[in-house]
């Protein structure tokens, strides 16, 4: 079935929705989480798909104007393993990264925008 619900007078800046998904069979799950962000102007690292690697990742922003964000990727030790630079446009963006040729293990990124945003996003590959 379809449903559909408006949640009004949504406060300003991110608000995080998923939902609980009960069949009809008993059985429950839940959703993806899904960021809305209203009436802000602040560039939103949203995350890092997927969170376990293998070849490719998607760090995924939503960006108030065109500009360059820096992807620093680390080992658990704290190294330098790459660098990634990559201009954004304003509104979703999904930021492709190779992560082939990485060992298997526990790897860290660093992200920076250029108006100031960062985070810092753990991730392992496969």
């Amino acid at each position: 079935s379809n449903y559909s619900y408006q949640h009004k007078q949504l406060p300003a800046g991110s608000n995080y929705y998923r939902l609980l998904v009960r069949d009809k069979n008993g059985s429950k799950f839940y959703s993806r989480t899904v960021i809305l962000t209203i009436n802000t102007n602040i560039t939103l690292i949203k995350g890092m798909r997927p969170t376990m690697v293998r070849t490719q990742a998607f760090v995924d922003i939503y960006s108030v104007k065109t500009q360059a964000v820096n992807i620093t990727l680390l080992d658990m030790a704290g190294r330098t393993v790459a660098q990634y630079k990559r201009i954004i446009a304003a509104g979703d963006n999904s930021v492709p990264l190779s992560i082939i040729m990485l060992a298997q293990g526990h790897y860290n990124l660093q992200i920076k925008t250029d108006d100031g945003v960062m985070s810092n996003i753990r991730f392992m590959k496969e």
